[in-house]
């Protein structure tokens, strides 16, 4: 992928982080579920159009969790920008249990975990970009 190519795919997922509550959008189909990490289950909301385009993964802050990222029109308006978006809630936030140990790998682990589960929904690897705001970076 190209330099100017993530540039600008940055730069419109910086747009929609800011914008996203202030637009008005569209229905987009959602599919929500769990993926396996370590011993629990992490919750998922994924927009399921655009198979192929390029994968935004949302974490979330701390007082947050992936709704919020449906709450403020984040997720669709990447959909309608052409992208795939999924937002995850982090062990011990939304519907996410915590971890039943400490682990010091554990946030790496569970990034490289939903990347893995995002792109086993695709026949081909896709470009993959991260948005870790707050705490979950």
């Amino acid at each position: 992928m190209g330099q100017a190519r993530v540039s600008s795919m940055l730069a419109l997922v910086l747009q929609a982080c800011a914008l996203g509550a202030l637009a008005q959008h569209s229905s987009v189909p959602t599919s929500v579920g769990t993926f396996p990490f370590a011993d629990i289950q992490v919750y998922y909301q994924m927009h399921v159009q655009n198979k192929g385009a390029a994968l935004v993964l949302l974490l979330h802050g701390a007082k947050f969790d992936s709704e919020t990222w449906k709450k403020t029109g984040t997720l669709t308006l990447l959909n309608e920008q052409g992208y795939r978006a999924i937002a995850i809630d982090l062990p011990g936030f939304g519907k996410t249990p915590k971890l039943p140990y400490v682990d010091d790998n554990a946030r790496a682990e569970l990034v490289l975990a939903a990347f893995k589960f995002a792109q086993q929904q695709e026949t081909q690897p896709t470009p993959m970009v991260l948005v870790s705001p707050s705490m979950s970076g």
